[in-house]
């Protein structure tokens, strides 16, 4: 008896379930938005958090981070060397910090996952690159969620939109190592993990309704990190400043879907 080999494939969802996996991405993107405008000099990370636990509750949502794994925010704050993963807590912001907000939520039992950096006042040039950097490292990822394209196509793509910016803007970046992006539905997290650079052509394959959470991380200095005393923040070995970007995305058959836009 012959065995057929079942073709692996990056999870998908159908077309209603895109539907409601992009209402709670809308609920994720006004929440970035809110924090964002609340964002000054003087301001408490903790006062941050209490602004997007509020938009989310009052979208009859819930903080997809407030409890998971005993994480005590419902969004993480890391501010400057901080990588991933900051507690909100009593960190007063300042002038030319450099802010990655990372924010999930639920809505009827679908995921919604993204993150953005942005600064306190003014900026340096080099923090100013550094996001855009990574910002736009982020849509060369994206433009690869095509059906038919393998995973580590999305690596790939993102590992040379990385190395493209550090021509134009003449400056080097690390491609934070360890950290990538994941599958996304009713849980958070969800195989097959994203990596960040890579050589393409490997993984299951993308189809019509895969869904991945695309999170490029790149620093001014170091790839390498360490986790602090608190059990959750990320931060730079050699304390160079990062940046986190990232949306949800779907392949459909006119191109990638972000699910998580923002007013």
């Amino acid at each position: 008896m012959v065995r057929l080999r079942r073709r692996k494939v990056v999870p998908f969802r159908t077309v209603g379930e895109l539907e409601a996996m992009r209402a709670a991405g809308d609920i994720v993107g006004r929440t970035l938005v809110a924090v964002r405008e609340a964002a000054r000099a003087g301001i408490t990370t903790q006062e941050l958090d209490e602004v997007a636990e509020a938009t989310i509750r009052q979208a009859n949502a819930i903080p997809s981070f407030l409890g998971y794994h005993g994480f005590s925010g419902s969004i993480c704050v890391s501010v400057n060397e901080e990588v991933v993963h900051g507690i909100p807590g009593s960190r007063v912001l300042q002038d030319g910090d450099l802010v990655s907000i990372d924010c999930g939520a639920i809505l009827d039992g679908w995921h919604g996952d993204s993150a953005w950096t942005f600064g306190i006042g003014q900026l340096s040039k080099a923090d100013s690159d550094l996001s855009e950097a990574t910002r736009r490292t982020l849509e060369a990822g994206m433009a690869a969620m095509i059906p038919g394209n393998r995973l580590t196509d999305v690596s790939h793509a993102l590992e040379l939109g990385t190395r493209a910016l550090e021509k134009e803007h003449g400056r080097a970046y690390g491609i934070v190592d360890g950290y990538g992006g994941h599958a996304i539905g009713r849980e958070m997290h969800l195989d097959p993990f994203l990596p960040n650079e890579g050589p393409g052509g490997k993984g299951p394959e993308l189809v019509v309704g895969s869904v991945l959470a695309i999170e490029p991380m790149l620093t001014l200095g170091t790839v390498d990190t360490r986790i602090l005393d608190d059990e959750w923040t990320v931060v730079t070995t050699d304390g160079s400043k990062a940046a986190h970007w990232e949306h949800t995305v779907a392949v459909t058959e006119d191109g990638p879907l972000i699910l998580t836009n923002r007013p």
